[in-house]
């Protein structure tokens, strides 16, 4: 009888939180980007912001490809490109998509960091023929670079190949991985502190020369490039406060070095905030002023982008 009752606590949880909160997410394995969204997998998020919507034939967060128009915008990042906070219509890809002669196509994922933009677009240059590259990073990005080339990923085996299929179909199972996975990888860290600061104390030299050299990798491609450098921004008493980040800066730098078009995006932030009073990061459901782009933030970034690439509205 105790195990009957259990069986059916874990179904009604199951059900509220597959139909309330979150999908179960179906992966596949791809041996050069490591656990990647199935194709065509139905995505319900409501964490932070919500969205409820399909991937592409790749995977991706984008509606099907039909003919191929003059300007092919290929936009590349991490969860803030992906979106998954806001419907994709919203989303500042999809904004762009939306524009006269317009392909925007949504190639961001969550944990992406810019060693993984040649693999991308080496995969996309025959899909979608890109005549625009638009790479999306933040201070972040910047510290992912401890080396030029993508970690080995290699088949899930063991606990991983278990938990796999659990998670797939499981909505519950999502959720927990969600909520506590990362306390874990907090208490991870916090064990390897000492490792973490002595390895920060070789200072940015390291992280800007590989930077560097994925520039140099997507320009081998010739195709344009911009970057759009997010900012680390803080709201307060009814102010925004731009956070000096170094990262951001070697960021910007090493691009204008190589001559790649940079766009600092932390003016065009604070200028709407000042005339819209709106702020532009986070959720009323989660932490608003903080996280990731709202609809406001998404509109800011696709006009900066609009106006640089000097689209059309």
């Amino acid at each position: 009888m105790k195990i009957l009752i259990v069986i059916f606590t874990l179904l009604v949880f199951e059900g509220y939180v597959r139909f309330f909160v979150v999908s179960p997410v179906a992966v596949v394995f791809d041996p050069d980007l490591g656990p990647m969204k199935a194709p065509f997998s139905r995505i319900l998020r409501t964490y932070e912001g919500f969205n409820h919507y399909t991937t592409d034939a790749y995977g991706f967060n984008n509606g099907a490809l039909g003919a191929l128009p003059k300007h092919r915008l290929l936009v590349l990042g991490d969860s803030f490109v992906e979106a998954k906070h806001v419907s994709r219509e919203q989303n500042f890809v999809s904004i762009l998509n939306a524009l006269p002669n317009v392909l925007a196509y949504n190639a961001g994922y969550s944990g992406a960091d810019p060693r993984s933009f040649p693999v991308l677009v080496r995969r996309f240059l025959p899909i979608i023929q890109p005549t625009q590259l638009i790479l999306c990073v933040n201070a972040d990005d910047l510290t992912a670079l401890n080396t030029t080339a993508l970690p080995k990923y290699e088949s899930p085996s063991g606990m991983k190949a278990w938990l796999q299929p659990l998670f797939a179909h499981s909505a519950l199972a999502t959720h927990l991985n969600w909520k506590y996975k990362p306390v874990f990888q907090e208490w991870w860290q916090s064990l390897h502190k000492h490792h973490a600061a002595k390895h920060q104390s070789k200072g940015f030299s390291q992280f800007s020369k590989h930077w560097a050299e994925i520039i140099d990798k997507l320009q081998s491609f010739n195709i344009p490039m911009i970057v759009v450098v997010l900012p680390s921004l803080h709201y307060e008493n009814g102010q925004v406060i731009t956070i000096p980040d170094r990262r951001e800066e070697i960021l910007a730098n090493v691009a204008q070095a190589k001559g790649v078009q940079v766009i600092r995006t932390e003016r065009a932030f604070v200028q709407d905030f000042e005339k819209q009073g709106e702020v532009a990061f986070g959720f009323m459901n989660s932490h608003l002023g903080t996280g990731h782009l709202n609809i406001e933030g998404h509109q800011i970034v696709a006009g900066v982008i609009r106006q640089a690439l000097g689209l059309k509205p």
